[in-house]
């Protein structure tokens, strides 16, 4: 009885908040409709188990009759097929809908009634995830992802459903779920519509999965130790205190259990997950002040020996007068111009970032970080393309070291497209719980980034290119986490990478 009501408080909660949400469309009206019907059928099963008054009666038949019309436009509404959602379709179900009303006045009404409505509802529901199955034919990419996390959703809430009837049926004995995932699949519809773009579903996906889990892992901990020890001598408080100590060893295992679920669903989106690494973030912290304590003292000692080398050889090649000498020379002062390179890299790395913050409009910094690496010679293989969205709001950063990240990624995309291809540079205004915020994508047709590889890239040193350095990405990384912003990729070998950096607008 208590899930029946936690359905019915989630359902109109999420009703209203999509009546509320800022971007509402029509996905978000009949979303919103449905959810009250069903606030409706629960509060009605609620109370109704509470008193025999007639009213509690209607409330449940009236939310059963609502609940399936709305269901059936939010899925046509989200899916938007007009070939795969016919009119007469949706028509009908809300006939049916009204028959069955009919049908219930009549003198076969309280005979078969209950019957002809659950039926009803049944053929809906079906009739709807079919529809949301095969609209996945019709979508590529985001819009895809969507509808796919929503049908998967929808199918173990399903089977849920059916272990519930299962049990009502007498089979087996075990605590009826299919509300408490109801609710959840609720919640889970609410987010993916109000999260429009594809990395805040992935995040708001991650942190639903580990609030989920965690309290599942905990309530069947409490329910198995209640159930072993309710009929012993125990007392109520050391039964509280194995259940307690038994959380509290399998928090740890379970969290790290998560991040390696996580990690493998979303390689190379790891910045999503920082809610359950705050250990991985303080150690990593630990190891940068301690890099920038040691890295100035590694660099006069490999930079002192080294200048005297590349003297050395350039005097040599001065004097030299034979030509195998000279070649093998400039192979020397070549490999300590390079290596010099490499000690001012690790500088930047290691060196602590002070930042200058001041308000900027991130379409200019893009637009003189392409200014810059074009004056330096940008191939004539490359296509550069421009999507610099007018309505981002201005951003506090140190513009300096932003258009070195930017300049950084737009090389890495041109050294994976060697053979030429085409540079997307956006950006765009993104609408989150706290507030707006500004993303910027590169992107690059390209070689791809292998799976395996994902979750190394922003790793100092770690580089899949013969003569580079794997200082770059680092360093990236490093200035717009200073900067509050987060940075993701996503790949696919053989076509292509997409580097998003989310930055907090200016308050």
């Amino acid at each position: 009885m208590v899930e029946t009501f936690i359905l019915a408080t989630v359902s109109f909660a999420v009703a209203t908040a999509s009546l509320f949400f800022r971007g509402r469309d029509t996905s978000h009206y009949t979303f919103a409709t449905a959810c009250y019907s069903l606030s409706v059928l629960k509060t009605g099963q609620f109370f109704s188990a509470l008193s025999e008054a007639p009213f509690w009666q209607f409330l449940i038949f009236f939310g059963l009759l609502m609940l399936p019309t709305p269901t059936a436009l939010f899925v046509a509404a989200l899916v938007r097929v007009p070939r795969l959602v016919k009119e007469r379709h949706l028509l009908m179900v809300a006939g049916m809908g009204i028959g069955c009303s009919l049908f219930l006045l009549s003198t076969w009404g309280p005979i078969f009634g209950l019957y002809l409505v659950y039926a009803y509802i049944s053929l809906s529901l079906l009739y709807c995830y079919f529809i949301l199955f095969r609209a996945l034919n019709f979508k590529v990419g985001m819009e895809r992802a969507r509808l796919l996390y929503i049908a998967i959703a929808a199918g173990i809430m399903g089977a849920f459903g059916f272990l519930d009837f299962v049990r009502y049926l007498g089979a087996y004995e075990f605590p009826p779920l299919s509300n408490i995932f109801l609710a959840i699949l609720v919640y889970f519809v609410y987010g993916i519509i109000t999260h429009p773009q594809l990395m805040e579903i992935k995040e708001f996906i991650a942190r639903m999965t580990v609030k989920v889990t965690l309290t599942f892992a905990v309530t069947i901990i409490l329910y198995s130790v209640l159930k072993l020890f309710s009929a012993t001598q125990f007392s109520q408080f050391t039964i509280i205190l194995v259940a307690s100590f038994l959380i509290i060893l399998s928090y740890e295992p379970t969290q790290h259990l998560l991040k390696i679920i996580l990690d493998n669903l979303f390689p190379g989106n790891r910045e999503i997950f920082n809610f359950i690494y705050p250990l991985d973030r303080k150690l990593e912290e630990e190891k940068s002040a301690l890099l920038e304590e040691m890295a100035p003292v590694l660099a006069h000692e490999i930079r002192t020996p080294l200048g005297s080398i590349k003297a050395a050889a350039q005097y040599l090649r001065s004097e030299s007068f034979q030509e195998e000498e000279i070649r093998l020379l400039d192979v020397i002062i070549e490999e300590a111009n390079r290596l010099n390179g490499v000690v001012s890299q690790f500088l930047d790395y290691a060196k602590p970032y002070h930042l200058n913050l001041k308000r900027h409009d991130i379409n200019e910094i893009v637009e003189k970080a392409l200014t810059i690496v074009t004056m330096s010679g940008m191939r004539e293989n490359i296509t550069v393309e421009k999507e610099l969205k007018t309505d981002v709001p201005p951003v506090n950063v140190d513009a300096e070291q932003i258009i070195q990240v930017i300049i950084n990624m737009i090389n890495n995309a041109l050294e994976a497209m060697p053979d030429g291809g085409i540079l997307t540079i956006k950006t765009r205004r993104i609408a989150t719980d706290t507030g707006a915020a500004v993303g910027i994508s590169i992107r690059d047709t390209g070689m791809g980034i292998k799976k395996e590889d994902l979750k190394n890239i922003f790793k100092p040193f770690f580089t899949t290119r013969e003569r580079g350095v794997g200082l770059g990405l680092a360093i990236c990384l490093k200035i717009v986490r200073n900067h509050g912003g987060t940075i993701r990729v996503k790949s696919i070998p053989g076509q292509g990478s997409i580097f998003h950096i989310r930055l907090n607008a200016a308050v």
